[in-house]
């Protein structure tokens, strides 16, 4: 089902993120243009270890489109609006709210009033409103609680650095 599917690529959407050196995961400070793009190959190196797994196809394709925005600014193909899947979209806005809500090395947790106002001033740029919880206009084809409930289910836990590694494929 797709309930099930986006299940897993909540509990999977950064599985990459083994590929990527600990140091850069847990870095206290900005990424360098470099360390950057490094960090943004995560999501096919998520696509690519879970898609050989043929129960997983179409949960390694959410993985791979979890950090796309609704505007075509995001990555790593740059899709934008209909290009994206519905479960994509919900798994973008998901994932933002994980982000906002939980402490990063970086920076603090958002309270959940300020991620929400965030989510919603991003409406239609990077998320589509249809998906947000406490979006602005109702929605009769698609129930809010499942976005909150998959956020719920959102398991993101940081790296432990691992040594070198060569550098990335390329995608």
């Amino acid at each position: 089902s797709d309930l099930e599917t986006l299940k897993f690529a909540c509990f999977l959407h950064d599985i990459g993120k083994i590929r990527v050196p600990g140091r850069l995961l847990n870095k206290r400070g900005p990424l360098s243009a470099e360390e950057h793009e490094i960090v943004r190959l995560h999501p096919v190196y998520g696509e690519r270890i879970v898609a050989p797994i043929q129960h997983f196809r179409a949960v390694a394709e959410l993985i791979r489109h979890h950090h796309e925005r609704n505007d075509g600014t995001g990555y790593p193909d740059g899709l934008r609006g209909a290009e994206l899947s519905l479960l994509a979209k919900i798994l973008i806005a998901a994932d933002a709210m994980d982000a906002m809500t939980s402490d990063r090395p970086y920076r603090t947790a958002w309270p959940m009033v300020v991620a929400i106002e965030e989510l919603k001033r991003c409406a239609n740029i990077d998320f589509d409103r249809r998906v947000l919880p406490y979006a602005a206009q109702p929605v009769d084809h698609f129930d809010r609680e499942v976005v909150l409930a998959m956020v719920a289910d959102l398991v993101e836990r940081p790296v432990a650095p691992v040594g070198p590694r060569p550098p990335p494929e390329p995608p």
